[in-house]
């Protein structure tokens, strides 16, 4: 079973929380998160309208405070008119032309800034606001026992190499594994006991970088640059070394080369039997890349190359061997099963 404290997400509804009455500054709670709107040094007070929208008008604040930490929010259902962007006392915005803003980081209270302009609305030269109808905060922690920290944190990319006879090739496949501080992928499986894995087979234009926007599609249709390929992507939760995959069945990601080692990661993915969504941007993820010598052989050795930007026009660069010990794949009973040093292991590297 997975512990229910690694990851919560609550959503609330403005229009429950708020009296089409209550005068500013507007101040509510439910399930441990209290919402406080105030104009701050904006010339309008904030209302709970009637249509069902809270609206926090231009240079007005709002703060979400809570008794767990808040890894991530979502103002949902915004009104697109004057749409502002939002400045955070903490974390970091994700905001885009008529979209609704999320935010990411870890704080157990953080307040936004309305702006003056509607910079992501229809109107932009119109004053700003932020009316939305619902509020969606990511939690971690609390509930009781030992909080379990899950952000993905590093990751490693096992790449397969080109799977077109075209020239030049349409595409290159990367299998992307972003994990939690407590789990290591080695190329062959999963080495930790607790923690996150979100495994994303990406369809790239490059051999040497992830860099590009990516939406997870059927297989069939998986056979251009910007996929991803729905048959191999998933989420997994491991709990004392036993775990539990998730399937992601539809939503995008963007990936943005830092340095030669590190990428941004902006990703919104949903899960096909818990519709749960997984939201988040990840700065400065370092990738260690890996690949074979020859992926078309039974017995093969993986050997690391260095994942480095397009821009830069360098081929796979090949460094010194630490490969691990060499293993066979097989197929049994349409599952595909790795054995290595006479021991079998399922494709997350769990014994069997």
């Amino acid at each position: 079973m997975i512990n229910t404290i690694l990851l919560s997400i609550i959503t609330l509804v403005m229009a429950d929380m708020f009296d089409v009455q209550q005068k500013s500054p507007l101040s509510a709670t439910a399930d441990s998160i209290t919402i406080t709107a105030e104009k701050a040094t904006g010339q309008t007070k904030p209302q709970m309208l009637t249509t069902g929208y809270l609206c926090v008008y231009a240079n007005g604040k709002i703060t979400i405070t809570s008794t767990d930490t808040m890894y991530a929010i979502t103002f949902g259902s915004c009104d697109m008119s004057q749409l502002a962007a939002l400045t955070p006392s903490t974390g970091k915005m994700t905001q885009a032309s008529q979209t609704d803003p999320i935010w990411n980081g870890a704080a157990k209270s953080v307040s936004f800034t309305i702006s003056a302009k509607a910079d992501y609305g229809k109107k932009t030269t119109s004053a700003g606001q932020l009316k939305f109808m619902t509020l969606s905060i990511e939690l971690r922690g609390g509930g009781g026992g030992d909080s379990k920290d899950t952000t993905l944190v590093k990751g490693v990319d096992l790449y397969y190499g080109h799977y077109s006879g075209e020239t030049p090739y349409k595409y290159f496949n990367h299998q992307l594994w972003l994990t939690s501080e407590g789990l290591t992928f080695d190329g062959y499986g999963i080495e930790g006991e607790d923690g996150h894995v979100m495994r994303l087979d990406l369809f790239c234009a490059s051999a040497t970088d992830l860099s590009g926007t990516y939406t997870i599609t059927d297989p069939k249709d998986s056979d251009n640059p910007g996929c991803i390929n729905k048959k191999y992507t998933y989420y997994d939760y491991f709990e004392g070394g036993s775990f539990v995959s998730q399937k992601l069945i539809q939503g995008n990601c963007t990936i943005t080369c830092v340095t030669t080692t590190t990428y941004d990661i902006i990703y919104d993915f949903k899960e096909i039997t818990t519709n749960k969504r997984h939201q988040g941007t990840l700065h400065n993820i370092p990738i260690t890349a890996i690949t074979s010598n020859d992926f078309s052989k039974e017995d093969y050795d993986i050997k690391p190359y260095t994942l480095v930007p397009i821009c830069q026009e360098m081929g796979i660069e090949q460094t010194e061997d630490h490969s691990p010990a060499s293993h066979i794949k097989r197929i049994e009973n349409g599952q595909l099963i790795i054995v290595r040093d006479n021991v079998r292991y399922s494709i997350t590297g769990q014994r069997l």
